[in-house]
């Protein structure tokens, strides 16, 4: 499933790092509607974020989702793995590859492990 699918990629991505003593930055892009959808079912799912707010303030959505990925991280992966690396959270919102790209140039990334 999908958190499967996260545990795997984050565990990768930590034993890479440790046996390189590398920076492990976990990124996480919240997708931003750019035009409006004639689609009823995009009309319902922008009445919900504009409802929870996350339209009105991405930066609580952002808070969120890092606090999400934090609980994660804590939930799925052993505290030896954790505690081996250096590990960031950033959250960014827009187009998913789009924000891989420009993150991995911030960050200068030597390798980007993504799940399925």
């Amino acid at each position: 499933g999908h958190a499967e699918g996260e545990r795997q990629a984050v565990s990768l991505a930590l034993r890479m790092a440790a046996a390189h003593r590398a920076r492990v930055t976990l990124l996480h892009v919240l997708r931003r509607v750019e035009a409006p959808s004639a689609h009823w079912l995009d009309a319902i799912d922008n009445l919900h974020r504009a409802l929870d707010g996350h339209s009105r303030d991405p930066g609580a959505a952002i808070r969120e989702r890092e606090a999400e990925l934090r609980a994660f991280l804590e939930r799925e992966i052993p505290a030896d793995a954790r505690h081996a690396v250096d590990i960031h959270f950033e959250c960014r919102v827009g187009d998913v590859a789009t924000e891989i790209v420009r993150a991995t140039r911030a960050l200068a990334a030597d390798l980007v492990v993504l799940r399925r």
